[in-house]
C-alpha cells in the first residue's frame, strides 16, 4: 500500500490584531491560569506587558516562564514545569520565535506525560518512549516570521551534555491556536528578520524536494517560496512595511506546514550540528548551509530544483530542466548576500572541527528526509565548501 499522510493540528488566525483576541481564545479553551512562556529579549521590549493587559482585561491571571536562551537547552524544561505545576497553570501561552515555541511545547508534553524531555528524543531510530497522555492547550502567538513552529509538531532543543541539538516530534506538540499577527513582527531587528526568513525559505525548499513530497505539501512549500521570495529583502530594509511583514510571515506559517508533513532533509541535520557546537542561531545555520546542500541534491529531482528557481523569480525560457534548477541554487545565494547572510568561518566554525560536525549531523534524524543518499564524507566536502 503506497498512501501519504498530510499532517495538520493547528488552527491559524491571521491578520493585524489577531493577538488583541487572546483573552477570548483563552476562555475559549477553557483556561483559567495561564503560564506565558516568552523570552527576555521581548519582555524588554514591552510586548509582553501589553500581551498580559489583554489577558487581565479578561480576568486571566498570567505566571511568566522567560529562561529561555537563542538556542534553548534542555534543562530549561524541567524548570518549566516547575512553574506551571506550581502555580496550577491550565493553559500555555507561548509568545516569540521559535525559541519559546519550542520550549512550551515541550513543558506542556513533559507536564502531561512526567520523566525528562530526552526520555522522547526523535533520532534516526525513531521516538525513544511513546506519549501516553495530550498536552493541555497550548495558544502561540509568533514574534518572527521563520521557524513555523507555531504550526508545527516539531521542538528542536540543545543538549549541552553532547554538544548537539535533539529533535522532539509528536501531532500531541502541535499547538492547538496560533494567532498570527504581523504588526507584532514589525519591531524585529534587520538581521534576525534575515536569518529567520532565510530559515522559513529553507523549510519551503527542503520539504518541496525532500523524499516525501505531496500536494498539499508542495502547494503550501510552492507558494510559501513565492511569498518570501517577494517579500524578504523588502522586510529586512524596512522592517515597518507591514504588507512585507504579512507576506514573511504566511510564508513562514506555510512553510511550517509543509514540512509537519514533508520533512526537511540534510540542511537541517547539518546545520542542527552548528547550532549545538557554536550556538550558531539556526536560521543564519540553515542559510549558510542550504545552497551547497542544493547543489548536491539537485541530480535528484532537477525539475523540483527548476520549480523553485521559477518560484524564486528566475526565467527558465529556452532552458534545460538542470539549467532552470541550477538558477535556483543561484538565486538562493543572491538573497543570503543580499540580507547579509555570513559564511560558515564568520559563525566560529574551526576547520578541525568539520570532521566531528560532519559524523553528528549524518546521525541527525533529518538526514532521513533528504532526496539523495549522503555519506559522512560528502558532508565534509560540503562542510569546506561552505566555509
Amino acid at each position: 500500500m503506497d498512501t501519504k499522510i498530510f499532517k495538520h493540528f493547528t488552527t491559524v488566525e491571521f491578520g493585524v490584531g489577531a493577538a488583541e483576541t487572546i483573552g477570548d481564545k483563552v476562555k475559549e479553551f477553557g483556561g483559567t491560569k495561564a503560564l506565558l512562556v516568552t523570552d527576555p529579549g521581548l519582555i524588554s521590549t514591552g510586548m509582553i506587558d501589553t500581551i498580559e493587559k489583554y489577558l487581565q482585561d479578561a480576568q486571566i491571571p498570567v505566571v511568566r516562564f522567560a529562561d529561555i536562551k537563542g538556542n534553548p537547552v534542555v534543562g530549561c524544561i524541567e524548570q518549566g514545569v516547575k512553574v506551571m505545576k506550581d502555580n496550577g497553570c491550565d493553559i500555555t501561552i507561548a509568545i516569540g520565535g521559535g525559541s519559546s515555541m519550542d520550549v512550551a511545547k515541550a513543558i506542556n508534553i513533559v507536564e502531561a506525560n512526567g520523566g525528562n524531555i530526552l526520555d522522547y528524543e526523535v533520532t534516526r531510530e525513531g521516538q525513544k518512549n511513546p506519549l501516553k497522555k495530550r498536552k493541555k492547550p497550548l495558544i502561540a502567538i509568533p514574534t518572527t516570521s521563520g521557524t513555523g513552529s507555531e504550526v508545527t509538531i516539531w521542538s528542536v532543543l540543545t543538549d549541552p551534555a553532547r554538544n548537539m541539538k535533539a529533535s522532539f516530534g509528536h501531532p500531541w506538540y502541535a499547538p492547538d491556536l496560533a494567532l498570527a499577527d504581523p504588526v507584532l513582527t514589525a519591531s524585529v531587528p534587520a538581521g534576525l528578520t534575515a536569518a529567520t526568513g532565510m530559515d522559513a525559505l529553507t523549510h519551503a525548499i527542503e520539504a518541496y524536494t525532500s523524499i516525501a513530497p505531496m500536494p498539499q505539501t508542495d502547494a503550501l512549500a510552492l507558494h510559501a517560496i513565492e511569498l518570501i521570495s517577494q517579500n524578504l529583502r523588502q522586510a529586512v530594509a524596512n522592517g515597518k512595511n507591514i504588507p512585507a511583514r504579512e507576506g514573511m510571515l504566511m510564508g513562514s506559517l506555510m512553510a511550517g506546514m509543509a514540512f509537519n508533513s514533508s520533512p526537511v532533509g540534510c540542511v537541517h541535520a547539518m546545520a542542527h550540528t552548528l547550532g549545538g557546537a557554536y550556538d550558531t542561531p539556526h536560521g543564519v545555520a540553515n542559510a549558510i548551509m542550504l545552497p551547497y546542500v542544493m547543489e548536491y541534491n539537485i541530480t535528484a529531482c532537477p525539475e523540483r530544483f527548476a520549480d523553485v528557481a521559477v518560484a524564486m523569480g528566475e526565467v527558465g525560457d529556452g532552458l534545460s530542466v538542470i539549467e532552470v534548477a541550477d538558477k535556483s541554487i543561484a538565486a538562493v545565494k543572491r538573497m543570503s548576500s543580499d540580507v547579509g547572510i555570513p559564511r560558515l568561518r564568520e559563525v566560529g566554525c574551526k576547520k578541525e572541527d568539520i570532521p566531528k560536525l560532519a559524523e553528528l549531523a549524518f546521525n541527525d534524524m533529518n538526514h532521513n528526509g533528504n532526496p539523495k543518499p549522503m555519506t559522512v564524507d560528502k558532508m565534509i566536502e560540503i562542510y569546506n565548501e561552505a566555509y
